[in-house]
């Protein structure tokens, strides 16, 4: 079998340096504790209640209650063979895709990568790691989410790994008696669009010390600092999140579960992806003719900040239709993000809405001349805008969402 992927390619090369050293930190001290504190087996009765606690959770009925009879989607059946895992724990990677004809059809999970370790070997055996192909015919990709799990948009669309592929594989490891684990598990399987009644969310059988039910439910963060006593790096890795998953369950089939995570932890308390967003900005529906290097150029000119790094633009493929790109500009820290936003110099005027707005003016150095667009693209979230002009007309949205970070979008008009 193939050694297990890194996700370590997309990122810039100080980002790589910091998630390969702390991801080793991770794995030395997931190590220590399966040597340790950790090393006896569970008895597979405790597996079992850990099965039935995710079942009791209010919220288990409503999560897990998926479309196992629509056209994809597969349920796992009873079966015996030497593939088939006891116990497994899986983790799914994702992008965002758009419908080529309705572009309402958003879909947020879209699966890029899919990771699948043995529950009782879980260093050394990694049933498997795949990158999957993005995107499915009729869709288009929005955002790769190369800031959150370092896939580059390559890696992505060269695969051959459709996501029916995927399916397929992943099944070959899991039956109905199989017991899967994840933190929140639901996602992943509705992901993989596999139905599956044996399961154990660590998101759902560990809680904060609270009794506000909306901020209840841990992230992997809480469970990694507060059971296991690490901290994971930033980003993502679809076969370290499943192993520090697994080892999470194996904590509380040991030593307990339920409402044991103190509430006024900072970690954990919004998506992992928050701090690798924090201090980027978005810029898409980008037209022909415009280069990373006007980007560049543009936020250092004109912000007077130097990005660390500009995304390659990736262009989408509207099949006869004008064709635009996206990619992240990427600064050193959230602060310098947030000023970069602030700082860009409007042109034009303001519009008396809610979103906060700037239109703004950069040159291309570039002759090619790229075709302008009058069409606003609001973002669904509602985030602040702002508009330059880079040979065209582009408008950059961002919003401080819940005062925690900017993600700024750029678009044609």
């Amino acid at each position: 079998m193939q050694p297990p992927l890194t996700s370590s390619h997309g990122f810039t090369s100080s980002q790589q340096k910091r998630l390969v050293s702390a991801t080793k930190a991770a794995k030395d001290a997931m190590i220590r504790l399966l040597t340790g504190t950790l090393k006896e087996a569970v008895p597979f009765e405790k597996w079992e209640e850990l099965v039935q606690s995710t079942r009791e959770h209010p919220e288990y009925k409503e999560l897990y209650n998926f479309p196992s009879d629509q056209l994809g989607w597969k349920r796992t059946r009873s079966k015996k063979k030497p593939t088939t895992l006891r116990i497994a724990a899986i983790d799914c990677e994702m992008c965002v895709v758009g419908h080529d004809e309705d572009s309402t059809d958003i879909n947020r999970k879209a699966l890029v990568r899919v990771s699948v370790v043995n529950g009782e070997d879980l260093i050394r055996h990694i049933a498997a790691d795949l990158i999957v192909h993005q995107p499915e015919p009729g869709y288009h990709v929005v955002d790769y989410k190369t800031f959150i799990h370092g896939l580059s948009p390559e890696q992505v669309h060269n695969s051959k790994i459709s996501v029916a592929k995927a399916q397929k594989e992943v099944m070959k490891y899991i039956s109905s008696d199989t017991i899967l684990v994840g933190q929140s598990l639901d996602g992943d399987l509705n992901t993989l669009r596999i139905s599956h009644d044996r399961c154990i969310d660590t998101a759902l059988i560990y809680q904060r010390m609270t009794d506000d039910i909306k901020v209840q439910k841990p992230g992997l963060q809480d469970l990694a600092q507060h059971l296991l006593q690490f901290e994971m790096p930033q980003g993502h890795d679809s076969v370290l999140d499943a192993q520090i998953t697994m080892l999470a369950a194996i904590h509380g089939a040991k030593n307990g579960y339920g409402k044991v995570i103190p509430f006024n932890s900072d970690v954990g308390k919004r998506f992992d992806a928050t701090l690798a967003r924090s201090c980027r900005l978005r810029v898409h529906r980008i037209p022909k003719g415009v280069h990373v290097a006007d980007l560049e150029k543009f936020f250092t000119e004109e912000a007077k900040i130097i990005p660390s790094s500009v995304e390659s633009i990736m262009w989408s493929d509207t099949k006869g239709k004008t064709a635009y790109g996206s990619c992240h500009v990427t600064f050193l820290s959230k602060e310098h993000a947030d000023l970069a936003f602030k700082t860009i110099p409007s042109v034009g005027k303001k519009k008396a809405v809610t979103k906060k707005r700037k239109d703004c003016e950069a040159n291309n150095d570039t002759s090619e001349t790229a075709t302008p667009n009058y069409l606003i693209n609001y973002d669904i979230l509602g985030r602040a805008q702002k508009r330059i002009k880079l040979n065209g007309k582009i408008f950059i949205q961002g919003k401080a969402k819940r005062q925690v970070f900017w993600n700024i979008q750029v678009g044609v008009v």
